[in-house]
């Protein structure tokens, strides 16, 4: 009895740990940023840490996220731009920010889901990041869309276009890591 009631612990604790380090490493990535002269929305490494975060983490993965929103609202400086507070979340990146959530949301169950029928390899999980890429351009385009009363046209060439290969190449390399690391 005490064994089981140990084992839980561990997962637990295990659990909590892994959110806190995802939170820790979307931070980090936000500070990870190439500004674009032509775009509001700058390159990071934060996606490439949301698909890590759907490997590892799944369902939970949504937590570590609503953690880092939390740090930038309560007025710390933790978003790509430099940003902090609650009006960030209405800026140019508003629709990339509330992406990655839903992303985290949906793919994290659907990865949840699949790993309890088969082990995921590198091209499942390629998909899957893929798909959550696809999902996050569309929230960030439309947000660029709205927010400046631009054509679906620029909004793409500011807000897409410039992300593309960086992002087929976090994908990649993303899915690599993840096979690697959940295969131990």
């Amino acid at each position: 009895m005490y064994s089981l009631i140990s084992k839980r612990a561990d997962v637990i604790i295990t659990n909590i740990l892994l959110v806190l380090v995802f939170t820790f490493l979307f931070v980090v990535s936000s500070y990870i940023r190439i500004p674009l002269f032509f775009s509001p929305v700058p390159i990071t490494l934060q996606t490439f840490v949301l698909f890590l975060s759907l490997a590892v983490l799944r369902k939970k993965a949504a937590v570590s996220y609503v953690f880092y929103i939390a740090l930038g609202v309560s007025g710390l400086s933790v978003f790509a731009n430099g940003g902090c507070g609650m009006l960030y979340l209405f800026g140019p990146t508003g629709g990339y920010l509330f992406g990655f959530f839903l992303s985290l949301v949906i793919f994290g169950h659907i990865v949840e889901k699949v790993r309890h029928i088969k082990k995921l390899n590198v091209g499942d999980y390629s998909l899957v990041f893929l798909l959550a890429n696809l999902l996050i351009y569309l929230c960030g385009i439309f947000w660029l869309f709205f927010t400046y009363k631009i054509s679906l046209g620029d909004a793409l060439k500011i807000g897409v276009v410039p992300f593309v290969i960086g992002d087929i190449v976090k994908i990649v390399l993303a899915a690599s890591l993840s096979y690697k690391l959940i295969k131990c």
